[in-house]
């Protein structure tokens, strides 16, 4: 019998073709008529933004408050104040993040402090620590895929004082609902998709071995790496949009996912390098995923065939022995991350990016203090993250 669990989604999800136009009658349904928009500039050059202000001027009763375009690659709690500040003074009542990673993380960040009617982002580190004590009106509109920011729990913020990474997982942080319209992914460079798809299968294999894992997250977990195999070449090689938006969609899933079972090692260190080193995520996982599936190879072998069978099909898995699919999953992976390396010239080293052997202690105890790590399903020490370290350098 499934021992108790608890799975929760809040976000309801308005995805495929016209989608967009939904966003001005759902706003007004949650209250929704004067807009705040964070974005940034590459989405306005591309043309998104002007699609979004397009169908929200076209509804007489609404209008646009305020647009905020600077939000810098490495969101830190000084940028956080200013974003709060703008968005006061517009006088807005509902707030729409379009754009990727950064942008959405900023606008959860901004709808957090406004729904509990707080300045401080600090004091809701951790799990669980937020509570929504206002409305407002809130919607993110992804032009990328890979982490499923939109419906997922989590922001991190750098603290400009310590520099440390703040990272709040709460479910005050989710919008009320996510438009994916697949007319905003047209525009995604080849790079960007592999990149993404690198992160994407991280998300999905860190729930999928979570130790808060379940038959509903599990179920999540495999649908999305099922997407993924069926859809990965045609998006990277042929640009293919349908096969872009599957992907798109299967990040949305595995974020619900990881929302319930949280993430594990690999994107703990990615969030140390990505505040202490300027790391993207993507690129810090490429770096740190081999060693990491080898330190959890013995103890999560059974999951890795499983996985094998998800992300490869039938053939792979009928074509290894039982003690061979781990190492058959392990080298799939690692295949996709050199070829990413080799085409797009991604580095697969720590010292690539300037991380010298004594840094790794300083990065390890940021590391092992990270909330996910409790869910590993290793009971990691910090000589543990040092040797992971290590191999990646």
């Amino acid at each position: 019998m499934q021992d108790y669990f608890e799975f929760s989604n809040n976000v309801k999800i308005f995805a495929g073709e016209k989608s967009l136009e939904k966003l001005p009658s759902v706003l007004m349904n949650y209250g929704g008529y004067r807009i705040f928009i964070v974005s940034d500039s590459v989405i306005k050059k591309f043309g998104h933004l002007d699609a979004v202000t397009k169908v929200i001027k076209a509804q007489e009763a609404m209008t646009i408050g305020g647009i905020y375009l600077d939000v810098p690659s490495l969101f830190t709690t000084t940028d956080l104040d200013k974003l709060y500040v703008a968005f006061r003074k517009s006088g807005a009542d509902a707030i729409v993040g379009i754009g990727g990673t950064r942008v959405m993380n900023a606008a959860k960040a901004l709808a957090l402090l406004v729904s509990t009617k707080s300045k401080n982002i600090t004091k809701f580190r951790g799990i669980d620590a937020a509570v929504r004590v206002a409305h407002v009106a809130f919607c993110l509109i992804p032009t990328t895929f890979g982490a499923g920011n939109e419906v997922s729990k989590s922001a991190i913020v750098l603290d400009d004082e310590k520099q440390i990474p703040i990272e709040v997982i709460s479910g005050a942080l989710q919008p009320h609902f996510a438009i994916l319209d697949p007319s905003l992914l047209k525009t995604l460079p080849e790079r960007e998709i592999y990149m993404s798809l690198i992160d994407l299968m991280a998300f999905s294999i860190d729930s999928y071995l979570s130790k808060r894992s379940n038959l509903l997250t599990k179920s999540f977990s495999k649908m999305a790496m099922f997407l993924i195999k069926d859809n990965f070449q045609k998006a990277i090689m042929d640009k293919d949009v349908d096969s872009i938006c599957n992907l798109q969609i299967a990040a949305s899933i595995a974020a619900i996912s990881y929302s319930n079972t949280y993430t594990g090692v690999a994107h703990s260190i990615a969030t140390a390098l990505a505040a202490k080193y300027h790391i993207h995520r993507g690129e810090a996982i490429c770096v740190v995923i081999e060693p990491v599936l080898e330190s959890l190879k013995e103890i999560c072998k059974a999951q890795y065939a499983e996985m094998l069978l998800y992300y490869r099909g039938t053939q792979d898995y009928a074509n290894s022995t039982e003690d061979e699919r781990s190492e058959t999953f392990i080298r799939i992976i690692k295949n996709l991350v050199t070829r990413l390396s080799k085409e797009y010239d991604v580095k697969t080293n720590l010292s690539g990016y300037g991380v010298k052997e004594e840094d790794l202690d300083a990065i390890a105890e940021m590391v092992i203090n990270d909330g996910d790590m409790l869910t590993s399903p290793k009971k990691y020490t910090k000589e543990d993250i040092i040797e992971i370290l290590r191999q990646s350098l």
